[in-house]
């Protein structure tokens, strides 16, 4: 499960949009909504974020165990 708060501090931290993000996956911002409020993304999904946001530990952020929302 995806951790949706670290995800957008990511996001805000290399002043990117969700909108942004949506175009660079190759999906549109109404399904990048949907996967983030769902908390699920593909892999190759994933594999484009960790490296466009260059995250060099994705693991609390797209493979945590528990999410507190």
């Amino acid at each position: 499960m995806v951790n949706t708060n670290k995800l957008k501090g990511k996001l805000k931290e290399k002043a990117m949009t969700q909108k942004h993000m949506a175009r660079i996956i190759g999906i549109s911002e109404r399904s990048f909504n949907s996967k983030i409020n769902k908390g699920s993304f593909k892999d190759n999904e994933i594999a484009i974020m960790i490296e466009t946001l260059e995250i060099e530990n994705p693991v609390p952020i797209f493979f945590a165990k528990n999410v507190t929302q």
